[in-house]
């Protein structure tokens, strides 16, 4: 009888200090010689990513084989999704859902406008983008899972796909992406810029107030003021993290009155005053001591409050 598990990705606390409101990252599964498993998918999408070996991925409708140097994505279908090895087999997961990447939206508006329903896309992956799995690799065996890390990962995946694939090959692959709204999405992505408000960016769309924010709720899962304000507090924090942060200069840049106005807006958002946030961001971005420390017991645990494991 096959040896079968139930794999999920289990909830975590993001960092104060970049909140994500979605369980996005990679992972790495190992499974033997006839081995099956069993994961669970929800409503996300996966990229699974052949290292070695080769798999059978399948659900109730439909199957395909995954090879080493061979990358799927599985988008609509099934809760759970069935993966069977027929040898030692090693494969990187990239699970995703409600991903605000421009490059992605940009790659869509290239395809039709046909909507393409497949559960599985396949393609060979270049030299390029396996060099970039072997560095998630090195993250994962270190145990880093940052959620901030990971989502600047994920941006960099589809800019590889972009650059080394060819417009032919990524067009095909992402095609179960695209959806009827994509344009609208792709219009917000392409039009906000920072300390814009709802107005501005809602003439920026050609649509009505009104409309827009109906639109917006409906694509995005938020209002169109709670997303600005969210993009606004990620880039203060961007900010402060640097290690040359003027603290006046980014209270300037972002439209607040005064620096006594910019530090009682940290202290409410996000406990703490710019001098303390940025502290503590530019010291978890300060390079480890590679020769007297192991940075796998570090974990930046201060700054991950719960990792997004499988």
């Amino acid at each position: 009888m096959d040896n079968v598990n139930t794999l999920s990705f289990k909830d975590h606390k993001p960092c104060i200090y970049y909140t994500a409101n979605k369980k996005n990252g990679f992972r790495k599964q190992i499974l033997n010689e006839n081995e099956s498993i069993e994961f669970h998918k929800g409503d996300s999408n996966l990229f699974l990513f052949g290292i070695e070996g080769d798999l059978i991925i399948s659900d109730s409708e439909s199957s395909m084989e995954l090879t080493a140097g061979t990358m799927s994505l599985c988008t609509s279908g099934d809760t759970f999704i069935h993966l069977k090895s027929s040898r030692k087999s090693v494969l990187m997961i990239l699970k995703f859902k409600n991903l605000e990447s421009l490059i992605l939206e940009y790659m869509l508006q290239k395809g039709s406008d046909e909507i393409v329903e497949k559960v599985f896309a396949k393609t060979i992956f270049t030299k390029e983008m396996h060099r970039f799995l072997m560095s998630i690799d090195d993250y994962i065996c270190a145990d880093i899972y940052c959620q901030h890390l990971h989502d600047l990962k994920i941006e960099e995946f589809f800019r590889i796909l972009a650059i080394f694939h060819g417009e032919e090959s990524y067009v095909s692959l992402l095609g179960p992406l695209r959806t009827s709204n994509r344009t609208f999405r792709y219009q917000v992505l392409s039009n906000f810029r920072p300390l814009m408000n709802v107005i501005e960016l809602a003439e920026k769309c050609n649509m009505s107030v009104r409309n827009f924010s109906r639109r917006f709720t409906e694509e995005f899962g938020v209002s169109p003021g709670k997303w600005i304000a969210d993009k606004k507090d990620g880039q203060i924090l961007q900010s402060l993290s640097f290690h040359d942060a003027e603290m006046n200069a980014i209270s300037e840049k972002f439209g607040f009155a005064s620096p006594s106005h910019f530090t009682n807006y940290c202290k409410k958002k996000f406990k703490d005053t710019p001098k303390g946030l940025h502290q503590k961001l530019s010291s978890f971005y300060t390079p480890l001591d590679w020769e007297n420390s192991n940075y796998s017991e570090k974990k930046f645990s201060s700054f991950c409050l719960r990792p997004i494991k499988i």
